[in-house]
């Protein structure tokens, strides 16, 4: 049989790869999708350039095992099992991953006081990218990083747990200073930017002596859990001619200075303290942004004109703004963050607001506007069919969708989160009897509530990796198990290494 597969554009030949990819909805299928060598080849190409130790494990006796490691561009520590495997450490550090680009060290809360160190052998010329959360960067690592890695382009850290990590020393600047190929680094630790954190010396990383030798070269992403009292600082340095990306902590004076910033493709900033008006005005400029999130410190009110601007950014494509206080909002059990008052602000302003941003798929407004849910909903499913997040405050009603789903076709096919919306307790316990005189067959009865409505989601949302239903402790377990029949997997994919694969403020 003539093999035409093979004669297609590599372009071409990707973009069938995905589609079965996206159809099947697991990846490990292809695998067995052997229709020729070039596409078994391509297959393994698109399936392993990103794989955890424990993948390694199972091939590594094969003999085709040096076509999968050749495949492996990012490698995840983090065994998917939750637990310690020195005998998959010990022997996979022996293997050659000639192409191997990025290191990822995500290991959950089980082992977040395990050191670094036995990443070591894994560590080559060819290394990129190194991130880890929730470990101590020692400093034997960073030199043991510095010697193997002369090309090292990126490193990330969060969620470190120790005040004993060099990034706390002031050799870490010099250690910054020596990596000469470094463009992009991200250090974080709580993610909170709060004020009373900064008094916190675990919390001040970096302080401003690493700053300034960061700033000192072609920088192209400075993700720092810092704040910076003066952002001129930037503004006057070698980094501020090449700088795309830029997540920190900055006071409300420092505000009208961003409208300098005109290069950036994303913005993400925590301002702490009040605010004045010029901060979307300012924001709205950097015409450039794909991607903006503005954490306000404090809760305050936001005038429609200038949230308005943000239809200038049409090229974003993800947006975000909220307060980072949380309290408690009527109709849910745990604190949220409080919403922002906007006012008015109607279902029509957001309607303008998404037609001139048309590339969005990630979407965070917490607002305490009333609008019309069913006008919201089907505003953002002929705006932005392929939306993976959203968060429209709290009076987002999702009965509202699943009313909607009733229509041919999945509502939203590529939404993986929907939050901070109106629980689901209506559909749980609606009509409950005055008397209740047989408890298991009222329990039965919520539950086929339960069943429905997650089928009803399931098929407006396929994508969904997240359901909760509010309900009391003792059916908790068992509504947990019905939402895992109806969507199996759900969980798992959900919460693998149990960290939050987000980089900067949450």
């Amino acid at each position: 049989m003539d093999d035409h597969y093979s004669k297609l554009p590599a372009e071409l030949r990707e973009a069938i790869l995905q589609f079965v990819f996206d159809d099947l909805g697991n990846k490990a299928f292809v695998n067995v999708l052997c229709v020729n060598k070039t596409w078994h080849l391509d297959g393994v190409a698109s399936l392993w350039q990103q794989v955890t130790l424990r993948s390694i494990w199972f091939i590594y006796r094969s003999q085709r095992a040096m076509i999968y490691l050749a495949s492996i561009r990012s490698l995840v520590f983090g065994l998917d099992d939750g637990k310690y495997h020195q005998e998959i450490i010990s022997h996979c550090g022996k293997l050659t991953l000639p192409h191997l680009q990025e290191i990822s060290f995500l290991p959950g809360f089980s082992f977040k006081h395990i050191s670094l160190d036995y990443l070591i052998p894994y560590l080559q010329p060819s290394l990129r990218k190194f991130r880890c959360a929730g470990v101590p960067v020692q400093l034997t690592f960073l030199m043991s990083l510095k010697s193997a890695c002369p090309e090292l382009e990126g490193i990330k850290v969060k969620l470190q747990t120790h005040m004993n990590s060099a990034t706390y020393d002031p050799v870490f600047a010099d250690w910054v200073s020596e990596m000469s190929s470094l463009r992009s680094i991200s250090l974080f630790n709580t993610g909170s930017g709060r004020r009373e954190d900064f008094n916190n010396m675990r919390c001040r990383i970096p302080l401003d002596f690493t700053l300034h030798h960061l700033v000192k070269r072609n920088l192209r992403s400075l993700e720092l859990e810092h704040r910076l009292e003066d952002i001129d600082l930037l503004r006057s340095s070698p980094a501020f001619d090449t700088l795309r990306e830029l997540s920190i902590i900055i006071t409300p004076e420092s505000v009208g200075r961003l409208r300098d910033f005109k290069i950036l493709d994303k913005l993400h900033i925590y301002i702490d303290g009040v605010c004045s008006d010029d901060l979307l005005p300012s924001v709205t400029s950097l015409v450039n942004l794909r991607s903006l999130k503005i954490i306000l410190g404090v809760l305050q009110e936001l005038r429609t004109e200038h949230v308005m601007l943000l239809k200038s950014l049409s090229k974003l494509r993800l947006l975000e703004i909220r307060t980072s206080q949380k309290g408690h909002i009527d109709g849910f059990a745990s604190e949220n963050y409080l919403p922002l008052t906007v006012g008015p602000f109607n279902e029509e302003h957001f309607g303008q607001l998404a037609s001139a941003l048309p590339k969005i798929e990630h979407l965070c407004l917490i607002f305490n506007w009333k609008p019309i849910s069913s006008h919201v909903l089907k505003t953002v499913a002929f705006i932005w069919p392929r939306i993976q997040y959203l968060a429209l405050g709290y009076n987002i009603d999702i009965i509202e969708s699943v009313i909607i789903s009733h229509l041919d076709g999945p509502f939203l096919p590529c939404l993986k989160q929907f939050t901070k919306v109106r629980s689901y307790e209506a559909d749980v316990s609606e009509d409950p009897p005055t008397v209740i005189s047989d408890q298991e067959v009222e329990i039965e009865r919520r539950f086929d509530n339960v069943e429905r409505a997650t089928r009803n989601l399931r098929d407006a949302f396929p994508a969904l990796k997240r359901v909760e239903f509010k309900n009391s402790r003792t059916e908790r377990g068992i509504v947990a198990r019905e939402v895992r029949r109806v969507w199996p997997g759900n969980e798992q994919q959900w919460s693998r290494y149990r960290l939050n694969w987000e980089w900067d403020f949450e």
